[in-house]
């Protein structure tokens, strides 16, 4: 059986780092790479995760826009983060490897149901650099997994 190798990535800066040493260690160890997107419809509803500054309302936050009626237009959205993945994995020089782009959960909840799904053995995730104070606030998906993945799972530090 093949060493099964999930790697969490986002959109964002700092997305090579982890997706680089998941290929390198999906390599050494002769498994199969599968690159997982979590983006929950919530984060779909402008095809990116980062919030856009002039949504944030004093003492509400985020306030993102509605989700699309239109179960097609959700689809397109889906396709579009595939691509920037596809796009990603490409300029990391990552081949042969299965994307997947979840929108049913949080990540550290896709990710670990991913995970728990393919039998994993490692899920490699990056540290967006954030201090311990915002983590607790904000909730951060490596701290999370690392409490409670189905598997062992590597935090490639934001820089370094």
């Amino acid at each position: 059986m093949t060493a099964v190798i999930v790697c969490g990535v986002g959109l964002g800066p700092g997305a090579e780092r982890p997706l680089r040493l998941a290929a390198n260690l999906a390599e050494r160890l002769g498994g199969t790479l599968l690159v997982v997107h979590v983006a929950g419809p919530e984060l779909l509803r402008t095809g990116f995760p980062q919030a856009d500054a002039a949504a944030m309302v004093p003492g509400a936050g985020y306030i993102p826009p509605p989700l699309p009626a239109d179960v097609d237009e959700l689809e397109q959205r889906r396709r579009a983060v595939h691509r920037s993945i596809e796009r990603l994995a490409d300029g990391c020089d990552v081949r042969d490897a299965e994307i997947l782009v979840d929108s049913s959960a949080t990540p550290a909840d896709g990710l670990r149901r991913v995970a728990a799904e393919r039998t994993a053995e490692l899920i490699v995730v990056g540290s967006n650099g954030h201090g311990t104070v915002r983590a607790a606030v904000l909730g951060s998906t490596s701290h999370s997994l690392a409490g409670d993945a189905p598997c062992p799972v590597v935090i490639a530090p934001a820089s370094g």
